[in-house]
Formats: C-alpha cells, sequence, structure tokens
C-alpha cells in the first residue's frame, strides 16, 4: 500500500517540528552552559585580581618586616650594650669596658643607616655625609649612654642615668616599631586570606 500523501507530508512536518524543537532546546541548554561558564569564569577573575592586591600588600609588608626586623636586631645590640654598662659601673674590669664602648660606638654609626641625621643639608658642612646635620632622639639617648659610661659626661650616679638613656631608647623604639599597631597590621592580613577558602573549585569541562 503506498502511503497516502497527505501522512507523509504531515509526518515530515512533524519530524521538522521535533527537529526544531530538539535544536532550540539544544541552543538553549548550550546558551544556559555557556552563561554558567562565563559567570564562573568571571567569579575567578575576581577572585584572582583579589589575591593580585593581596599578594602586592603582602609584598610591601614583606619588606617593611624585613625592614623592622633589622632595627630590631640593632636595637636588641643596643639595649645590650647599655644593659652591660649599667652593670659595670663600679665593676674595676676595664676590658669590658672597653668592650662595651667599642660595641655602643658601633651601634651609634651603625643606627645612621636606620635614623638618618635631619636637616643634613643645613648644618655640619664640613662634616661628612652622615655626619651632616642633627642627629634623631633614639640615636640621641645611645650617644648620651657612650658618653655617659666613657666618663665624658659629668653625672651625679651614672647607673641611674645609664638606666634613664635605657628607659628612653626602649621607649623611642618602641614609637618606631608600634608594635600594637603591627598586631592590628597581622589581623588585618589574616583576615585578607579568608576569601582564599571560598574560591570555586577546578571542575572538568561539561
Amino acid at each position: 500500500m503506498i502511503p497516502d500523501s497527505d501522512w507523509i507530508s504531515a509526518s515530515a512536518s512533524a519530524v521538522s517540528a521535533v527537529a526544531a524543537v530538539a535544536a532550540i532546546v539544544t541552543a538553549l541548554l548550550a546558551q544556559r552552559a555557556a552563561n554558567v561558564a562565563q559567570a564562573r569564569a568571571e567569579e575567578l577573575e575576581q577572585k584572582n585580581a583579589e589575591l593580585i592586591e593581596i599578594q602586592s600588600r603582602l609584598s610591601h609588608q614583606s619588606w617593611a618586616d624585613e625592614y623592622f626586623r633589622e632595627i630590631t636586631a640593632w636595637a636588641g645590640q643596643v639595649s645590650l650594650a647599655i644593659s652591660r654598662a649599667t652593670h659595670l659601673t663600679d665593676v674595676d674590669d676595664e676590658v669590658s669596658k672597653r668592650d662595651v664602648l667599642s660595641t655602643l660606638s658601633a651601634c651609634i654609626d651603625m643606627g645612621r643607616w636606620y635614623f638618618p641625621n635631619r636637616d643634613h643639608d643645613k648644618r655640619g658642612y664640613h662634616k661628612e655625609p652622615a655626619y651632616r646635620g642633627l642627629r634623631q632622639p633614639c640615636l640621641d639617648w645611645v650617644v648620651w649612654a657612650y658618653d655617659t659610661f666613657d666618663g665624658r659626661r659629668h653625672a651625679a650616679d651614672r647607673r641611674a642615668e645609664l638606666i634613664r638613656c635605657q628607659r628612653n631608647f626602649v621607649s623611642c623604639i618602641q614609637e618606631v616599631l608600634d608594635p600594637r599597631s603591627r598586631e592590628k597590621a597581622i589581623q588585618r592580613v589574616l583576615t585578607d586570606f579568608s576569601p582564599v577558602a571560598s574560591l570555586p573549585k577546578v571542575q572538568s569541562p561539561e
């Protein structure tokens, strides 16, 4: 039996309709997948930008931390030297005293790397560049301790004067290092890293 032409035409139309619907569904699914992929890519890009910014801040923070570590190490040498001087004021030990004086002298010069003189372009033109201008208070207390221990500066009680130098020096260093603010800065860094845990996981292609 030969199929009716109308039936054939209707069947062809139905097939075409089904194919069209299938094509539309496929296109919609593809578009949806593309939108999802685009949204995921944008999210990853945003997270990556945030991480780059954090990395940049950490890089600067690392440089600052290294600088402050050097100052801390230098300040530790100074504190130890002044403490030794304080305990040697009534001791007859010239060798130890010369050792303390040489340490303090070296610390004074090294301190100029971290606390350069101010107004170097206004005073002391006849001196070497590092020694022109006015010393900063932090370094002044180290020089004061040296002169006190060496006997260049008259003091009724050298031990009490050295203790005063130590306390003022420690106070100056604490202002520079600002440990309280640095604790807050560390907490901010830890907070900044919290988005890392929420990054979307890498998945296989669909």
